[in-house]
């Protein structure tokens, strides 16, 4: 039977980890740490600028999903609870909760509210899932392996291997192994072969 790849998942997380694709989610996780989680909404005019400057680099300010700094600040605000508890205490019950508060508030102010939005919205609040963007979503399905693994699947794989956990390059933070495995599959995006070993 065959096995999946976690070598190359790590290092095809580290050739991303090597470019600057990744620096402005890097400055909103550092930010996150330094100002300690539970205190992140008492800087709250400095959360949005960080987040809005993570979002912005990757892709979300794009006109068809009608996202910008101002109704970004909208959204941070009034999904505050949910954020706080998912970001204190990151498990199922706390990220199905902003899961459906993030698809509430984005649906009543008309901004799209797609699985690519939310999970890229809930992936700036400490990295604990990944991005399920159109590249995500083409390296899961390229081979039933991935997907039948899953996400906790996966990120346990990585964990296992006993290769060193990759840190932010300005606070030298440790980056949670689910941003780690969405930096991978960002980088493969449905490249076939990859994953599967003899």
């Amino acid at each position: 039977m065959s096995n999946i790849k976690y070598e190359t998942l790590y290092d095809l997380a580290c050739e991303y980890h090597r470019g600057k694709v990744g620096r402005p989610w890097e400055n909103l996780f550092d930010f996150m740490n330094e100002v300690s989680y539970s205190q992140v909404y008492n800087h709250f005019e400095q959360l949005v600028q960080l987040f809005s400057k993570y979002m912005s680099a990757f892709g979300m300010f794009r006109g068809s999903i009608n996202l910008n700094s101002r109704n970004l600040a909208f959204v941070l605000r009034n999904g505050e609870k949910a954020y706080r508890d998912y970001l204190l205490s990151p498990n199922d019950t706390t990220f199905t909760q902003a899961w459906l508060t993030t698809w509430d508030i984005l649906e009543s102010h008309e901004i799209a509210n797609t699985p690519t939005v939310i999970t890229k919205l809930l992936m700036g609040f400490g990295g604990r899932t990944p991005a399920f963007d159109s590249r995500f979503r083409a390296a899961m399905t390229t081979h039933p392996l991935l997907l039948t693994a899953g996400v906790h699947g996966l990120v346990n794989g990585l964990k296992d291997l006993g290769r060193p956990q990759l840190h932010t390059h300005n606070g030298n933070n440790p980056i949670p192994w689910e941003r780690t495995l969405d930096m991978a599959l960002w980088m493969d995006g449905g490249e076939m072969d990859h994953w599967l070993a003899e």
